[in-house]
């Protein structure tokens, strides 16, 4: 079994010259002869290889957005596979596809609201559910001519 080397500070130099290319994770650790476990022991434990890291990884990012752009300028002289760069794109970065930056990512997994309120006798039930889920109660009671949009 093969030991990871030690870490010496130098090796932050190396990151973006391996990254900016588009390369990934896995690929910058067979150029460095470490395993991806190392890696991100180290982003851990060194704050300048984290931020190094960091700093590298959103190059590659840029790399390939870059890549894509060209390809949806270029009036159909540089071919691309749409579903396949979104795909990648999507599962490779962790803000494709959300729309929005990772804090916002994390509060879209939150649980819808619903709240109930009972108006009764005069109305009857009357249910609000929050306009982003897909059970969006419109049609409440129709008898009362009562509905909340």
């Amino acid at each position: 079994m093969r030991r990871d080397p030690e870490y010496v500070p130098d090796i932050c130099n190396k990151l973006l010259p391996l990254f900016k290319d588009g390369s990934t994770v896995v690929e910058v650790c067979q150029a460095l002869s470490i395993t991806r476990k190392t890696y991100y022991q180290w982003k851990k434990e060194y704050n300048d290889f984290c931020e190094a890291a960091d700093f590298a990884e959103e190059a590659a990012e840029a790399k390939l957005e870059m890549l894509g752009r060209k390809a949806l300028f270029s009036n159909g002289k540089i071919k691309i596979d749409t579903s396949l760069y979104s795909f990648i794109m999507k599962n490779r970065f962790v803000c494709w596809g959300t729309g929005a930056n990772p804090i916002f990512a994390e509060a879209e997994k939150a649980q819808p609201l619903s709240i109930y309120f009972n108006v009764s006798p005069a109305v009857g039930e009357v249910t609000v559910t929050n306009a982003n889920t897909k059970n969006d109660n419109r049609n409440l009671n129709r008898k009362a001519g009562l509905a909340i949009i």
